[in-house]
């Protein structure tokens, strides 16, 4: 039992680890490459840490006049520029 436990906190924390990095990765290019008309999602926008029902998936979508990424576009973004830098490292 205590096994589990130890192996599903370790496969917690590794999950969090890459898809944090992945959606802050995407976070950083979408800004760089958008030069910044394009803003991305962010994961929880109320005080209260809940995530907000106006949050978009994939798409691009106006708020306030500015132009937003969905935050699952986001860690798309930096998912791909991953699959990326391990291909041209592997292939290279």
């Amino acid at each position: 039992m205590e096994e589990t436990i130890g192996f599903l906190l370790i496969w917690i924390t590794i999950k969090l680890f890459f898809w944090g990095c992945i959606y802050f990765t995407g976070l950083a290019l979408v800004i760089i490459i958008s030069f910044g008309t394009l803003k991305p999602d962010l994961l929880s926008r109320l005080e209260s840490g809940r995530v907000s029902k106006k949050q978009r998936g994939f798409r691009v979508f106006v708020r306030d006049g500015k132009k937003y990424l969905g935050a699952w576009g986001v860690s798309v973004v930096g998912l791909l520029f991953w699959i990326a830098v391990i291909t041209a490292v592997i292939v290279l």
